[in-house]
């Protein structure tokens, strides 16, 4: 797979989400927080929304959302944080944003960087790199 180091840019925005995490979570209800850094800069973090059942709403979606909301929806670089075992005592880490949400940002961002967990510490992947060969 394809990577690239991190920028300060992007470290940024992993404490932004895990600030997001850590100011939001409820163990059973938001366990994982994203961010997303358009092309003007601005960044838009969420957090997820857990039911236990099929109406849970990971929290890429959402913080898409609100930047399509601002009229700034073109994301050029996204991360997800979760705690492990939905417990605030173990540090928020990086995690690849998962399938559905692979594919959400494909149709709406298929340029966009994901930052994921790497060998030595997180990297930025083209999301092409993270999809398999697809018809879209």
């Amino acid at each position: 797979m394809r990577t690239d180091p991190l920028t300060d840019e992007d470290e940024e925005l992993i404490a932004a989400a895990k600030a997001t995490l850590a100011d939001c979570h409820v163990a059973g209800r938001h366990r994982c927080a994203a961010a997303m850094r358009s092309t003007t800069g601005e960044v838009y973090t969420s957090i997820n929304l857990m039911t236990g059942g099929v109406t849970d709403v990971h929290a890429e979606p959402i913080a898409l959302a609100k930047a399509v909301e601002a009229g700034d929806p073109d994301i050029e670089t996204s991360v997800a944080v979760i705690y492990e075992d939905d417990d605030a005592s173990n540090p928020a880490e990086v995690v690849a944003a998962c399938g559905v949400c692979r594919e959400l940002l494909h149709a709406f961002v298929p340029e966009v960087a994901i930052i994921v967990p790497g060998e030595d510490g997180p990297v930025r992947a083209p999301l092409s790199e993270l999809l398999p060969a697809s018809p879209y």
